[in-house]
């Protein structure tokens, strides 16, 4: 069913979404009321279960409510919301989340999957998903085979989304930034490097298989020396993803060319204002995709 939180709510344990529904937020936090142990209380503050669809919108003014895994005492909460939970089928029903408006944030992810478990659907049209941890964090972790859609808002982490497997991901739009200190990529047969790239895609023979990545819009901005605003990575043995770039804006540094759509080519923006956080687009043959869009306000 459909709830609007009249005040905030402090959880003991994760809480589930086992059926369609609407979370609205009501500029009010749900975080954890305490110490919080991963066997008794689950690894998130919300689990969306298979046939679970999800719908997280803050209808407030401020559009200031938050689900928020960040408190003392809780180390054992890794993220915000999860897809899926540990007992399910590695394939079944869909388990589907939409985020319209407000923020996810969790100590390691915002949202992330499991990598055994597929048949996940992600749409973020708007609000902001923040990994927290410095050195160790993504906003997005994606190891699972299914969908994940970026329409708009906001997505930071150390790396902002970091991508495993998945059927299809696009992103149109929407802003990802990474905040993180370059790491050397090393493949895991468990979890993520967070490398200080903001979008990263890890070929490495994951039980989701390989992923399909297509970006057609957004903006994407690595903070640290030596990062990228897109990067991707390949485990020896397995094939590199190349080739999915074909839109959007960059900073602060280029990336590979190899990662752009056949046919795109890699040029800087003219506007001096937009130029500051993205000095980057692409073009298409020998004409502009698009005009290149201003700066407007980091969110």
């Amino acid at each position: 069913g459909d709830l609007k939180l009249a005040k905030g709510i402090k959880l003991d344990k994760a809480i589930y979404a086992t059926a369609e529904s609407t979370l609205d937020l009501n500029g009010q936090t749900i975080e954890p009321a305490g110490a919080w142990t991963l066997a008794d209380s689950g690894d998130a503050l919300v689990i969306v279960k298979r046939g679970g669809t999800l719908t997280i919108d803050d209808s407030s003014d401020g559009k200031n409510g938050k689900i928020s895994g960040n408190i003392a005492g809780s180390e054992q909460i890794y993220s915000a919301v999860k897809m899926t939970v540990a007992g399910e089928a590695a394939n079944g029903a869909v388990a589907a989340l939409i985020l319209n408006n407000g923020t996810l944030e969790g100590k390691y992810y915002a949202i992330t999957g499991n990598g055994t478990r597929h048949d996940t659907e992600i749409t973020i049209n708007g609000g902001a998903v923040n990994g927290l941890e410095e050195n160790d964090s993504a906003g997005i972790y994606h190891p699972q085979n299914g969908t994940l859609t970026i329409n708009g808002g906001t997505v930071t982490g150390a790396t902002g989304v970091y991508i495993k497997s998945g059927a299809v991901s696009v992103v149109s739009g929407g802003q990802i930034f990474a905040y993180g200190q370059h790491k050397e990529f090393n493949p895991s047969g468990s979890g993520f490097v967070a490398t200080g790239d903001a979008f990263v895609v890890e070929s490495c023979d994951y039980p989701g298989g390989t992923p399909a990545i297509a970006i057609s819009g957004g903006k994407f901005h690595a903070n640290g020396q030596q990062t990228s605003p897109v990067a991707s990575y390949v485990k020896s043995g397995s094939q590199r993803v190349v080739g999915f770039v074909a839109g959007g804006l960059f900073g602060q540094e280029a990336f590979d060319e190899d990662l752009l759509a056949p046919g795109y080519e890699l040029v800087e923006v003219t506007d001096t204002e937009t130029k500051k956080l993205y000095p980057y687009t692409v073009q298409k043959g020998s004409e502009i995709q698009a005009t290149t869009p201003s700066l407007g306000e980091w969110q």
